[in-house]
């Protein structure tokens, strides 16, 4: 997944494992492995919500199926974990499908897995696809 960015040293491939993603459904996206790159640049246009500049958390309501979102970490002062949201719960958390995780959540896993996140953890949702 990380050569599929240019990327041939161990490192954390969640974007490198959504950009494949997007690539393979025919989704113009960016090509690279750096979580921050999603949201800046030419594809700040796509992000429908940045909790920084909202001042809270994303609603239930704001997230959709397909949407990539990512999670800040305070520790690295930037977003540094990327996924797509596959759906909101009846109690208003999102299912994802994420790389590079854990049955626990981590940043740095061993594999792709289906989660259920909160929506607090949410910093940044980008729009790649509108439905």
């Amino acid at each position: 997944m990380l050569n599929s960015v240019g990327i041939n040293f161990p490192a954390p491939w969640c974007a490198a494992y959504v950009g494949i993603i997007c690539r393979n459904t025919c989704i113009s996206c960016p090509v690279s492995g750096y979580v921050p790159n999603w949201s800046n640049g030419i594809w700040k246009e796509k992000v429908v919500f940045n909790k920084a500049k909202a001042g809270r958390s994303i609603l239930q309501t704001e997230i959709r199926r397909g949407d990539i979102a990512t999670i800040y970490f305070s520790n690295l002062g930037r977003d540094a974990h990327i996924f797509i949201v596959l759906g909101v719960t009846e109690k208003g958390n999102i299912i994802t499908i994420e790389g590079n995780t854990n049955p626990g959540g981590s940043r740095d896993g061993y594999g792709v897995f289906v989660r259920v996140r909160e929506l607090w953890q949410v910093s940044k949702v980008i729009r790649l696809i509108e439905q």
